[in-house]
């Protein structure tokens, strides 16, 4: 029996075959002999297997580079012959091996279908991203060869990459390398996302035995944590007069949103240029009730133990006396939408995040937020920052045997705007971590939309969070708290 034909998008005319006829058995059998039947006009015995062949060959040349769209196209176009040839084959041997081979590319093609270009179709709502052969096609352009890089010269060492000028141009670009794993999978697929607004692009890239290199914008600014530090830093400090020891719950603090309370919500490239550190201090009594935070390699501010008396009823000024920045709500709006927009750009071409944090962060000298640059290889295995997850910017989910969704990352935005908009960074308002019945810490300075949007982010589960299931990042940009925000300005 023939195999039931593909479902599947439209095909470009590129030269090849004509578009998919019906199933040859529907058609009069006069049809089925006549010579355009076979594939091209004369003999079928070999016309059109050296057709077929020429589109089977073209389709394991685009399936190796992983150029899928164009791989699956031409494996339609190859079965299509066959299926058309094989009707008036003569020769039984070669007739049954025919449809051998028929079987075999069908069941290649359909695996292409369902693991690379059926979710980009979408399934006809309106989280479905469409078809678009250019979201689909790794950009193999950008790859240029390894020694390409011997004439460059590293001009500094930023965090995990290096500042590298080519001597022709004189342009600096950011060079990171991802080291090679030993074992390879084709179910991680190369994803090269190329059109996302708001991040780092990348200019091309490098494969040698042992690593790939990723050349990569330079952005000329600072990381967004280190202009919030330094034009947003608050001076408050403890009151004089604060004999009581700090504690995780003074009482300017709400609890919000835990999942079962009553008001309860139902891969980076570049790395930042601030390297500086600080461990958070405890007091004594702090210490013995076994209150303890991690050490950070993120930007923070040590705590300081005060009275929850000397403590403002605003976002500025609650956190153990003392907060790294107070920045208004209009200003983290914007930033945050612009994260958001890059979050769905990713998304929308299958890459996830999975560690977002800090450093990921950029400021452009324009005031845009410039995400650093995330995408995936087959040939690399995706690893994850132990400090983004003992510091509370991945989800809990991270780093557990359950496969991970985009919910994933809007749990790390959600980590990333609570910390924009208190000045606090969430895993000291939590330093024992938030669980299934954790009650989230928010100030009461803030808008009940933040209040609102924070809390359904922060959920533990993530079937439960905000951006979970169908819609995505669509949810997100309808909330409240983004009422004002002019997308498609944004965008354009």
């Amino acid at each position: 029996a023939h195999p039931a034909p593909l479902s599947c998008p439209p095909r470009r005319s590129d030269g090849g075959s004509p578009p998919r006829a019906p199933c040859p058995r529907a058609r009069p059998r006069a049809a089925m002999s006549s010579p355009a039947a076979n594939g091209r006009a004369g003999r079928p015995g070999r016309d059109y297997l050296v057709e077929a062949a020429r589109q089977l060959r073209l389709a394991l040349e685009r399936d190796v580079s992983e150029d899928y769209e164009e791989a699956f196209n031409h494996y339609q176009n190859g079965v299509d012959v066959l299926l058309r040839g094989v009707q008036v084959e003569p020769n039984r041997e070669r007739r049954e091996a025919v449809k051998r081979k028929i079987t075999q590319y069908l069941r290649r093609a359909e695996e292409i279908f369902t693991c690379h270009l059926q979710r980009a179709l979408g399934d006809g709502s309106p989280g479905g991203t469409g078809y678009s052969s250019l979201r689909l096609r790794p950009v193999r352009t950008l790859r240029s060869a390894v020694d390409n890089l011997r004439r460059c010269r590293v001009l500094a060492l930023i965090d995990k990459v290096q500042v590298v000028q080519d001597p022709a141009t004189g342009r600096t670009f950011v060079l990171k390398s991802l080291p090679k794993s030993f074992v390879e999978t084709r179910e991680r697929q190369t994803i090269i996302p190329h059109g996302v607004p708001f991040m780092v692009k990348l200019l091309c890239y490098y494969a040698s035995e042992d690593s790939i290199f990723l050349h990569l914008e330079h952005v000329q600014g600072e990381t967004l944590w280190s202009h919030l530090r330094a034009k947003y830093r608050t001076q408050q400090g403890a009151s004089p007069s604060s004999a009581s020891p700090c504690t995780t719950a003074p009482p300017v603090l709400r609890g919000h949103g835990g999942e079962n309370s009553e008001d309860g919500a139902q891969g980076s490239s570049q790395g930042s240029t601030d390297q500086t550190a600080s461990t958070p201090r405890l007091c004594d009594r702090c210490r013995s009730q076994g209150l303890h935070v991690g050490e950070s390699s993120f930007p923070s501010d040590p705590w300081s133990c005060s009275s929850p008396s000397g403590l403002r009823r605003a976002p500025a000024s609650w956190g153990h006396g003392r907060t790294a920045w107070a920045v208004k709500e209009e200003q983290v709006q914007l930033w945050a939408a612009e994260i958001l927009l890059a979050l769905e750009g990713l998304h929308q071409q299958g890459v996830l995040c999975r560690d977002l944090n800090p450093r990921n962060l950029l400021l452009d000298t324009a005031g845009h937020v410039r995400l650093t640059f995330f995408g995936q290889w087959t040939e690399v295995e995706p690893q994850c920052c132990s400090q983004a997850l003992e510091q509370l910017y991945s989800a809990p989910e991270v780093g557990g045997i359950a496969e991970l969704t985009e919910a994933a990352d809007c749990w790390s935005f959600g980590s990333l705007l609570y910390e924009l908009l208190t000045g606090v960074p969430l895993f000291q308002s939590h330093p024992a971590g938030i669980y299934p019945h954790t009650q989230l810490l928010l100030p009461e300075g803030l808008s009940l939309a933040a209040t609102s949007l924070l809390t359904q982010l922060l959920q533990h589960n993530p079937k439960r969070r905000l951006g979970a299931g169908g819609g995505g990042i669509a949810k997100l940009k309808s909330h409240s708290f983004f009422s004002t925000v002019p997308w498609s300005k944004l965008v354009g």
